[in-house]
């Protein structure tokens, strides 16, 4: 992974016009880590997956409810419901 380039992709993003009633959000850090858990009975088994989501952004102004609630610990939950859905769906395939 490599972050060669970005400022000038963000240089560009930048020079663009603003937009009436948008606000531009900047996401200085995100990511996410996915680390197996192990059976506590047998350690070599394979019982599930951690996932850690980690985020720090600046939306820059004030954002639409649905907006924020998409986002929020709340929105975050649906989110991780319908990853764990997904991915059960393909192990059974």
């Amino acid at each position: 992974m490599s972050s060669e380039g970005n400022e000038k992709i963000r240089e560009e993003y930048m020079k663009q016009p603003e937009f009436k009633g948008y606000s531009i959000a900047h996401c200085n850090i995100s990511g996410f880590k996915f680390a197996p858990v192990y059976d506590t009975q047998d350690p070599a088994k394979i019982v599930g997956t951690s996932v850690v989501f980690m985020s720090e952004s600046d939306f820059g102004g004030s954002m639409p409810k649905w907006f924020i609630q998409k986002f929020t610990p709340g929105g975050l939950y649906d989110f991780y419901e319908e990853l764990i859905s997904a991915t059960k769906a393909l192990h059974h395939l």
